[in-house]
Parts: structure tokens; C-alpha cells; sequence
């Protein structure tokens, strides 16, 4: 079973982000890229704040197409304290489908670590 600390920086997970990989409403695409925004954000939070206790400041920041995250930033797993998981041959009612019981058990365990 995977660790709830995450590889590179030895913080436990905060956020999960799980798709459905045959989503038509909530693409594979849209969806790393979600999982690369908040790895992004945590990456600048940490580097900002010596306490995850501290009030975050609002930014109104935005990913431009200058901001592509590498293929790394947008794969499966756990970076930087947001994991992401893909339900294969799930559509977008992920709870819903056949595959609901693979989606729960990555719930679960997100939630039991």
C-alpha cells in the first residue's frame, strides 16, 4: 500500500483528484491538468508559508499556456501533497459505474492513510 507521505516532499497527502477515464464531461486532460493546478499551488504554498496551519493568501492566478506542465506534473500519483488516480473505464458518474467499487477503494484509501 502506497505511503500517505509523498515522495518528494515528505508531507502527507491533502488532495485527491480522481477521474474517470472515460469521462466526456471532465476529460483526462482537464482533469491532470486540475491535479497539476493544485500540485502547483501546494508547491507555492509551501515555499510561502512555513506552516500548513497558516491562512493561505488569495491569488488570482491562472495557468496560461506559457505555465504547460511537463508529462511528469500530469501523471498518476502523489506530488508535492495532491494524489491523482484514473478509474479505468469509468465515464463521469464515476460512483455510479460498474467500476465503482476500484473508485471507493482508492477513496478509502486516500481517507484511511
Amino acid at each position: 500500500s502506497p505511503s500517505i507521505y509523498d515522495q518528494d516532499l515528505q508531507r502527507p497527502r491533502q488532495v485527491l483528484v480522481v477521474a474517470g477515464s472515460h469521462d466526456k464531461l471532465m476529460s483526462l486532460s482537464l482533469m491532470s491538468k486540475l491535479a497539476y493546478v493544485f500540485r502547483r499551488a501546494m508547491t507555492q504554498r509551501s515555499s510561502s508559508s512555513p506552516s500548513i496551519h497558516q491562512q493561505p493568501q488569495p491569488q488570482n492566478q491562472q495557468v496560461s499556456s506559457s505555465d504547460a506542465p511537463s508529462s511528469s506534473s500530469l501523471a498518476e500519483g502523489v506530488q508535492h501533497g495532491v494524489e491523482y488516480r484514473v478509474v479505468q473505464g469509468s465515464g463521469h458518474h464515476i460512483m455510479g459505474d460498474l467500476q465503482w467499487r476500484d473508485a471507493a477503494a482508492r477513496i478509502a484509501s486516500f481517507l484511511e492513510n
